[in-house]
């Protein structure tokens, strides 16, 4: 039996007396704040796991390149090395945002094409065309 001024506060399957449930988080409001940093880095840890991430496929004609190609991705700060898996796909993680040269390193020619980098993960595919003995870069 409860008297007047205390009442049974029901949320959902629990019964919680209203003062102490006042009590409770009057007293320990640490625990919360913990929790919201908690979850505040957590959101921002995801959202930049993947911030600059571009990915793609170099191909020549119809099939892709080799394993190991070797490509940059330039930004204004920095070069991003890679190389190519065997179904001639790449991924870098670029941490800045804006304009890059890509540069592809294809049969001895370094072979350049413009991208950018955004916070979103980004995919890029290229064709290499060879027209004489020279290769060009076009964006598919």
């Amino acid at each position: 039996m409860l008297s007047r001024n205390r009442t049974r506060a029901s949320n959902g399957p629990f019964s919680v007396d209203k003062i102490a449930h006042k009590h409770i988080i009057a007293l320990h409001p640490e625990p919360m704040n913990m929790v919201r940093f908690i979850l505040l880095a957590l959101t921002l840890f995801a959202a930049s796991s993947y911030a600059g991430e571009i990915y793609g496929t170099i191909k020549e004609g119809d099939k892709p390149v080799g394993k190991d190609t070797k490509l940059e991705i330039k930004s204004a700060a920095k070069t991003y090395p890679a190389v190519t898996d065997e179904f001639g796909n790449y991924r870098v993680i670029v941490v800045e945002t804006g304009k890059c040269e890509i540069t592809i390193h294809f049969k001895d020619q370094p072979i350049s094409g413009e991208i950018q980098s955004y916070w979103n993960p980004s995919r890029f595919d290229w064709a290499l065309e060879k027209s004489g003995e020279k290769y060009s870069l076009k964006r598919q």
